[in-house]
């Protein structure tokens, strides 16, 4: 697992002595997470689990967030999936609130949008990360979630309903007809018994 900050973040070098700051001092940890191995069986399984760490380290000085600390705020955390030596790109968007860092309100905010990934035959798997909100300065864990859509096995043999009814009806209409020919064959006199 990789957390890639986007460019608005950092630690601004001489702040305060006249030189506006530009970076939001926010700093992203996931050297210490380990590689994760589940199992999901049923539709709506999951599995949850911690991807890094976020820590709002922005001081108060200099009228806390200032405009120019309000851009290049995204996150991409980058899964990597051993089996499949597939990566997921997952990109947060960051959102900073200019002022106070000391105030009550909500300073900063990351919203990661789910994504759908297809899987074998037919499975379909949800990977989320747990939006997160500072109401100043602080560290969170970013948690990610795996949820079973669809399995793979199941997916393969499923028959959509307007299908099932087409097949059912098909059924019915042969089965409707060999019933009549047998009928009307047992009601016409048969020329060899005489």
């Amino acid at each position: 697992m990789t957390i890639v900050p986007g460019a608005g973040f950092g630690v601004d070098r001489g702040e305060g002595n006249r030189r506006p700051p530009t970076l939001l001092d926010m700093r992203f940890r996931s050297s210490e997470f380990v590689a994760q191995s589940f199992a999901l069986g049923q539709p709506s399984d999951s599995y949850s689990f911690a991807v890094g760490t976020a820590d709002m380290k922005e001081r108060n000085a200099g009228q806390g967030i200032r405009p120019a600390e309000m851009d290049g705020l995204s996150v991409l955390v980058q899964l990597a999936f051993a089996d499949t030596l597939a990566t997921l790109d997952m990109v947060g968007i960051g959102t900073a609130t200019p002022g106070s860092i000391s105030d009550r309100g909500i300073d900063f905010t990351i919203e990661w949008a789910p994504r759908l990934i297809s899987f074998g035959s037919g499975g379909l798997l949800e990977f989320d990360i747990q939006d997160l909100a500072f109401a100043g300065r602080g560290m969170q864990y970013i948690y990610a979630t795996v949820t079973l859509i669809t399995p793979e096995s199941s997916a393969a043999l499923a028959i959509s309903e307007p299908t099932s009814l087409l097949v059912l009806g098909s059924g019915c209409l042969v089965g409707g007809l060999l019933f009549a020919r047998r009928r009307r064959t047992a009601r016409e006199p048969n020329p060899q018994r005489n």
